[in-house]
């Protein structure tokens, strides 16, 4: 699905992306998870009210149209895709490194103990289970 958007929300949902103050690269177990194969970047989730609306509305608005298609989509996937949608997942942003001192300094770290401990792992598995549609909002 191709959804149109004017150059100036564009910009503007670039320019946020860009700026969003958790971008970090995915810990090295996972990052195939999230990027693909040879995948890199830094990514951002898009938390319910972690940045005020106002800092990323054009963002917001491209997330809010992947939520559209999502919604369009739930009741046709028991029938015509082979599964029951449990709904969306939170907004992830994926901004490519600004230069190679940046991908070096970001390198993703390997999981650790406190990882672990905290659930990162078991929630990676419960995302590893549910996953079934991508929705992708390419911005530039």
């Amino acid at each position: 699905v191709q959804v149109p958007f004017d150059e100036g929300s564009q910009a503007a949902a670039l320019q946020q992306a860009s700026s969003l103050p958790d971008l970090a690269s995915p810990k090295e177990e996972l990052l195939a998870d999230f990027l693909g194969r040879d995948g890199s970047g830094k990514t951002s989730i898009l938390e319910p009210g972690a940045v005020a609306a106002d800092d990323i509305w054009a963002l917001a608005e491209f997330d809010l149209h992947l939520t559209d298609v999502a919604r369009a989509l739930a009741p046709l996937t028991s029938e015509r895709l082979g599964f029951r949608s449990r709904g969306r997942r939170k907004g992830m942003v994926w901004v490519p490194f600004s230069s190679a001192a940046e991908a070096r300094r970001l390198r993703p770290e390997r999981l650790s103990r406190e990882d672990v401990d905290a659930g990162v792992v078991e929630a990676h598995l419960e995302f590893i289970r549910s996953r079934r549609v991508c929705l992708m909002a390419w911005i530039a």
